[in-house]
């Protein structure tokens, strides 16, 4: 299994401090868990960015936005 799941002791550091934090990406698959890069079955779609810097804040980023809203519609 590929991309991130629960932040860690530095990330958590980081937010609270308000510093410069590089984030975590997860891959998800179309049941909406952590894709699994090892099972070939498993389609990606769509990838979620959190990222932070102390003078915009939060930033979240969707790869493959335009797939995660044709799933809904």
């Amino acid at each position: 299994m590929q991309g991130s799941t629960d932040l860690d002791v530095q990330d958590i550091t980081a937010i609270e401090n308000g510093e410069y934090w590089l984030g975590k990406t997860w891959h998800l698959n179309k049941a909406h868990g952590l894709q699994d890069f090892d099972n070939s079955a498993e389609q990606n779609a769509y990838s979620v960015t959190v990222s932070m810097n102390a003078d915009e804040g939060f930033n979240l980023s969707i790869i493959g936005y335009n797939r995660l809203l044709k799933m809904f519609s």
